[in-house]
């Protein structure tokens, strides 16, 4: 579930703060403010890591 999640917005919102899966955009009005900080790159690849997907991470 964790690499079609990454995949997804690899594909679809890199660089963006969160990805709207059903419509496949990127959403950047959240806690985040609207600036472009990519925080879903920080949140996932710690994921990544820890799931010990090194082949992703």
């Amino acid at each position: 579930m964790m690499q079609h999640a990454w995949n997804n917005y690899k594909l679809y919102a890199w660089g963006k703060n969160e990805l709207k899966p059903i419509s496949k955009r990127a959403h950047l009005s959240s806690v985040f403010g609207a600036g472009d900080l990519g925080v879903t790159i920080v949140d996932g690849l710690d994921t990544l890591y820890v799931m010990g997907l090194m082949d992703e991470f």
